[in-house]
């Protein structure tokens, strides 16, 4: 016997990274389809409004377009939420619920991050930038792509309060003292950077 199409959906006008398909699954009352794409994002689409372009993300993660070793770099706590942040080589900088496992907000960063951490109230974020380890980059590649610089950013506004650079080298660590006076960058250079927060001038 003959199957004929019923409904078709075009997934790649929903909001997806890469919106080719890895699994698919409809639930036992027909109410939904859920789609697994290349991008690590699972999706919702009602069956009742056929709205693929509003469709639900339901689950998502860190992922590289045409990059099969594509690593999360770093992970910190907040100090005062249960919110954890991650950065990867796929430049998106990650805001998590702790206790729901669920994505809270993401901001697309100007580079890969290889090092993030929150200062210790918790009112901004300190990445490092760079490409992941291994990378090999001309001097001129290096420098027009940010390796080595670091950015503190508003937690909450993920806007830019300050963007520094001392080093063309990979950066690898970055935390601040208790008393947030001091911000100390560990790199690949075998040196360690240490401002004074009180200087960082807002660009």
């Amino acid at each position: 016997r003959e199957l004929q199409c019923l409904e078709e959906f075009d997934i790649s006008i929903a909001r997806v990274e890469n919106p080719c398909i890895r699994s698919v699954d409809i639930d036992p009352h027909h109410e939904h389809i859920l789609v697994a794409t290349f991008s690590a994002q699972v999706i919702e689409v009602r069956l009742s409004t056929k709205n693929v372009k509003n469709a639900r993300v339901l689950v998502e993660g860190h992922y590289t377009e045409g990059e099969h070793t594509m690593r999360i770099q770093d992970i910190a706590v907040h100090p005062k939420r249960k919110e954890f942040a991650t950065v990867g080589d796929d430049k998106w900088l990650c805001i998590w619920d702790s206790e729901t496992h669920t994505l809270l907000r993401k901001h697309r960063l100007d580079a890969s991050g290889c090092c993030v951490v929150y200062d210790p109230s918790g009112a901004d974020i300190c990445v490092g930038l760079g490409p992941a380890p291994g990378k090999k980059k001309g001097a001129l590649k290096a420098f027009l792509q940010l390796d080595g610089a670091f950015q503190v950013l508003n937690e909450k506004t993920f806007v830019v309060k300050h963007t520094g650079r001392d080093t063309r080298s990979r950066l690898t660590v970055t935390r601040y003292t208790p008393d947030l006076s001091t911000l100390a960058i560990g790199c690949e250079d075998r040196r360690i950077y240490v401002y004074d927060v009180n200087n960082l001038r807002s660009d």
